[in-house]
């Protein structure tokens, strides 16, 4: 069953169609990539199904409900977390007030039990509190949880913006680039807890340049050039497609 599907998904900027007549597929439990070179719309298709961009056509359906067009936080609340290919985290906070900001969906006290303490506001703040930092733990980094991220490795920031989006409890998790600038020891781990993530029953869609990344994790991969998918499949059956071949690599006539 698709717990994500784009029928026809269109975004333009101005004369510029960045996203053409998309469709793709995520199914429960399932880690699928999009792939395509620099500029070929993938992170703005995230955008346009997180409600960060409006589309201009089409449908986004998640868990069989319409969603297109939806403010970002609807969405979040519906079930879908992401990261950001740029790291969006408060250098100058903790990595654990950091991780907090995943739950703001979560959080059911009024403004009289939070002006008044009350025992409501007392037992959400012990339940965040566990979470967080089981959610720290999950991730390897309960160790740091006081830690002010601008101290942190660029790395382990990565892994934070991470767990911040699987405190949220998402059904899907979005990540865009979570490869990049890691070295190889830093990208096999975050492998491990990607398959970790999975094995949650979290479904998972990723962007990723770093193609051994791509097939050690992934079921089923899309591939898109100027925002139309050229090729789908599982990693072996795209890596030989003469379509994808082209698009990452030019031909002759290109020269």
């Amino acid at each position: 069953m698709a717990l994500l599907r784009t029928d026809q998904l269109v975004k333009r900027f101005g004369g510029l169609t960045a996203v053409d007549h998309l469709d793709l597929e995520v199914s429960e439990g399932e880690i699928c990539g999009l792939i395509g070179p620099n500029g070929s719309g993938k992170t703005t298709v995230l955008n346009v199904i997180t409600g960060i961009y409006k589309d201009d056509g089409g449908k986004v359906l998640f868990d069989g409900k319409e969603i297109q067009g939806l403010m970002p936080h609807t969405v979040c609340e519906m079930g879908i977390a992401r990261t950001f290919q740029n790291i969006r985290i408060l250098g100058s906070q903790t990595v654990y007030d950091n991780v907090r900001l995943g739950l703001h969906i979560q959080t059911k006290a009024d403004l009289f039990n939070i002006i008044f303490n009350t025992r409501k506001v007392k037992n959400e703040n012990q339940r965040i509190k566990k979470e967080i930092e089981e959610a720290l733990d999950f991730v390897g980094m309960l160790q740091y949880k006081d830690e002010l991220i601008k101290n942190l490795p660029y790395g382990k920031q990565k892994v934070l913006e991470i767990a911040r989006a699987i405190v949220a409890r998402p059904k899907l998790l979005l990540l865009d680039e979570p490869a990049a600038g890691l070295n190889t020891a830093e990208t096999e781990n975050l492998m491990e807890l990607v398959r970790s993530i999975s094995q949650r029953g979290i479904s998972i869609l990723l962007i990723e340049h770093e193609m051994a990344f791509v097939e050690g994790l992934t079921d089923k991969v899309y591939v898109i050039n100027y925002g139309r998918k050229i090729a789908e499949g599982t990693f072996n059956e795209i890596k030989n497609d003469p379509g994808v071949i082209e698009a990452y690599l030019g031909t002759r006539g290109d020269e």
